[in-house]
Parts: structure tokens; C-alpha cells; sequence
């Protein structure tokens, strides 16, 4: 019986467990809803269980994570899979469509947070594995699973267990269950993805916000100032003035960058986004910079009054949030440093904001030419029938380079997310198209080792 006979057959079933996974609210963001998280983690470790995995959580100072495995013999090639069960808060609720923990089926998506990231996602992967043990009387090939609870909010408690765990982690090859495709049109497979550093700057400049007319042209107005320094971050081109930014920045041969797809269609952003104004950078192409260059963006800049109406007031305070997309030779707390001496330098002078390092992790580049990311890809081809591409991401996997480093494995990453499918946004979804592709892709990958 071939993979598509065993979904096809099974895919009410399919959808109805994802269902029942995605009514789990683990939003572990949100300590009200401890229970549920748990609830999820303990869910998730039964599903493993019932595959015929040894299962135990790794605890730490957080939410568990779930490790599986099924081991035949030590001689045949080990695979451990990543996922998490954790998802990002609803907010805002009233622009979803449907409740967020309720999953419907509209026109062949399914709808509620986590559907894709990463609900939808692991569960594919636990149900193509469940086939692959299935399908293969004598199966040569040992599979894990570590399945974490913290992702959306830094895998805290992944870091404090995985190495002291690094015996049991070990594995040939590390699959990372997270990633996207960009388009089944011209599919594209991530082997790289960007670190972050994060941060808040507080700038304080009178004790209270004061009446504009009383101090208005008297005080220096702090959104002002703090607007004013956050411009010099970048030049005309958009690119960072920050004294030797990019001095840790990978320069890629030709060859090198042959390899990778850094196709652009401006199309696609302006009919997902209504972006209009793209990037000003006159040597490279926005994917290249997205992917190969450190970016800094202000995530939120906020004080005064912001509510309805108007009101006259000079803010005593502003606040900004940043984030830097780091390329891997940068590490999170250094480049923090830097932006926090670029800003206080250009302040007004005897303005003293309060900058505070709000966490950050690692990127990771891995190689399109190695055995596991030659075995994705053929798996990749082989289910959507079309020729894969290779690229670097913009987006950030923080624990990727943490687990490559304790599994000592060859590291891909793997998935079938798309841009349509609003993650992290209301109204997130997952295609029951997607869901079939992932399970498909896995078991084909599975299968492809099996065969060695």
C-alpha cells in the first residue's frame, strides 16, 4: 500500500486529531493557562507513546519537553525530529474570523492558532511516522522526537535540558519540523536560518507627561529624540551606519550563492500585504539582503496618548522595541552592545534611556550539499513533482544552532508553511493540501532510508 492510500483512507481521522490538538489553548506566553500547556504536553507524549516510542518529559524551570524514540538497532542511521507544541496568544481576538481554539474548515483551510505553526506541522510528522512504522515490517532506521513547550518565548527550559541531555539527543541527522516552502509553484527549501538579539529602550525625560503648551519648544521632546537616533541607524540605502555592523558578515562565493535561490517577486508581497515600497538597497536584491545581511527593524515605538480623540501632552517617556536578524557569526548579547552604544551616542546630549536585553539566539546556516539536505530535497521532489531550490531565511530559529551542536547531527529544515498562512496573526491557517504534502514529504524521506 503506497503512503497516499494510507492518508487518503485515514485523513478524516487525521484532520479530527489535529482538531482535538489545536482546542488545546498552550499558549505558554500566558501563565493563566499553565493547565492547558500541560494538558498539550501530556497529549502530545501519549500520541508518541501509542506510535510505540519510549516516552519521558525533560524538565526544567518551564514547560516540559516531550522525548521519543524508537530504537532498533545503533548500527542503522538515527533521525531526531524537532517540533513544539507551544503557540503564540490569539490577541488580537476580534479580527479573527472564528474563535481561534475552536479549528474550522473553511474552503480546504483549517483555521486556529497553531494550525500551522507548529500544531499542524508535528502532527503531520507524528502520523507519516506511524505509517512508516506500518508500512515496514523490518524497519532499519531509529527514530526520536524531542517536542518542546517554550519556542514561542524561548525555548528556556530546552536550553537548560538538551545539554545535559546530549547522550540521548544524539542523532545522524536532526530534522527541524518549523520551516516554510515559500510556494508550491517554485518550491524553495530553507537551509539557513538568521539568529536574533532583542531589546527595549526606555528614554525618560521629565517625571510626568506636561501640558504641550506649557512645555512645548522647553523640553526635548523624548519620541523625538528617540525617533531622531533610531534614523541614524541606517543610511540612504537602508544600510546599518553602526561602527563595524557587518564585520562578522559572510561573504558567499559564486558557487556558494549558485546554490541558493534569491528569486524576488515584488507580485506576490504587494497581492498578500499591499506592500508598495520595497527595501532601497541598490546591490542587492531584497531576498539577498533579507537572507545574507544583519537587519535591524523597530518593532514598536510608543508614549504620550495614543488613545481616541486628542489630547495636548509633551510625553515624559518614550519606549521603543528593536530586533536585529543576525547572520550566524553574530552573537545575540554583542550585537545588543552595539546598538545600545550607537544609541546612547546619539542622544541628546545628557539623555540616559534605560536599555534593557530582552533575549536572542544563535542562527544557523547548514549545507545544500549534504546528505541529509540532498535527501530532503529528493523527498520534496518526489511528492510535489516539481524541481526544489535551496535558500536562506530572514526568519529565526534561535534553538537550531543550540541542538546541532548537542546532537552533532546534520542539520535540515523542513516543512510546507506558506506566507498566506498568517502565522503568529489572526485567522492563522494550514491547508488540508499543506497537511497531506508534509505527511507525504516525511514518509518519503523516512522511506528513502529505510532503502539505503
Amino acid at each position: 500500500m503506497q503512503y497516499e492510500t494510507w492518508y487518503d483512507r485515514r485523513e478524516q481521522e487525521v484532520i479530527e486529531g489535529l482538531f482535538t490538538y489545536l482546542r488545546f489553548q498552550s499558549v505558554s506566553a500566558d501563565p493563566k493557562r499553565k493547565g492547558e500547556v500541560l494538558a498539550c504536553a501530556e497529549w502530545v507524549k501519549n500520541q508518541l507513546h501509542n506510535l510505540g516510542c519510549k516516552t519521558r518529559f525533560l524538565k526544567g524551570s518551564g514547560y516540559p519537553a516531550i522525548y521519543a524514540e524508537k530504537i532498533v538497532d545503533n548500527a542503522f542511521p538515527t533521525v531526531l525530529f524537532y517540533g513544539h507544541y507551544d503557540v503564540q496568544p490569539e490577541d488580537p481576538y476580534e479580527l479573527w474570523t472564528s474563535p481561534p481554539f475552536e479549528p474550522t474548515l473553511r474552503e480546504g483551510r483549517i483555521y486556529a492558532r497553531g494550525a500551522h505553526d507548529d500544531k499542524g506541522q508535528t502532527y503531520y510528522l507524528i502520523r507519516a511516522v506511524q505509517a512508516f512504522l506500518e508500512m515496514n515490517e523490518k524497519v532499519r532506521v531509529n527514530i526520536k522526537f524531542l517536542i518542546e513547550g517554550e519556542e514561542e518565548m524561548g525555548s528556556t527550559t530546552l536550553e537548560e535540558v538538551a545539554p545535559k541531555n546530549a547522550a540521548l539527543l544524539a542523532a545522524d541527522y536532526l530534522l527541524i519540523v518549523d520551516s516554510s516552502i515559500d510556494s508550491f509553484k517554485e518550491p524553495r527549501i530553507t537551509v539557513g536560518y538568521k539568529g536574533i538579539s532583542t531589546m527595549q529602550v526606555d528614554l525618560r525625560v521629565m517625571r510626568r507627561d506636561g501640558h504641550s503648551g506649557e512645555y512645548g519648544g522647553i523640553a526635548y521632546n523624548p519620541l523625538r529624540a528617540l525617533a531622531e537616533a533610531l534614523a541614524k541607524i541606517y543610511d540612504e540605502r537602508g544600510r546599518i551606519t553602526i561602527d563595524r555592523f557587518y564585520d562578522k558578515v559572510r561573504t558567499l562565493s559564486e558557487e556558494e550563492k549558485a546554490l541558493l535561490s534569491f528569486q524576488f517577486d515584488p507580485k506576490k508581497y504587494k497581492e498578500e500585504m499591499g506592500l508598495e515600497v520595497f527595501f532601497p538597497d541598490e546591490e542587492l536584491t531584497p531576498k539577498e539582503v533579507n537572507g545574507l545581511l544583519p537587519v535591524i527593524e523597530i518593532n514598536g515605538l510608543w508614549g504620550g496618548y495614543t488613545g481616541e480623540g486628542f489630547k495636548t501632552v509633551l510625553p515624559g517617556v518614550a519606549h521603543a522595541k528593536i530586533s536585529c536578524r543576525i547572520v550566524p557569526d553574530q552573537e545575540p548579547r554583542e550585537v545588543f552592545k552595539q546598538i545600545s552604544r550607537f544609541l546612547r551616542a546619539h542622544l541628546p546630549k545628557g539623555m540616559q534611556p534605560d536599555i534593557t536585553y530582552l533575549g536572542g539566539g544563535r542562527g544557523l546556516w547548514t549545507s545544500p550539499t549534504s546528505k541529509v539536505s540532498i535527501r530532503v530535497k529528493e523527498a520534496y521532489e518526489k511528492v510535489i513533482k516539481k524541481p526544489v531550490r535551496f535558500e536562506v531565511h530572514g526568519a529565526s530559529i534561535p534553538i537550531a544552532h543550540l541542538l546541532a551542536g548537542v546532537t552533532k547531527a546534520e542539520v535540515a529544515f523542513v516543512g510546507v508553511g506558506l506566507s498566506v498562512d498568517a502565522i503568529h496573526a489572526p485567522d492563522e491557517s494550514f491547508s488540508l493540501y499543506q497537511l497531506r504534502t508534509g505527511f507525504l514529504m516525511i514518509a518519503a524521506f523516512l522511506q528513502a532510508l529505510q532503502e539505503e
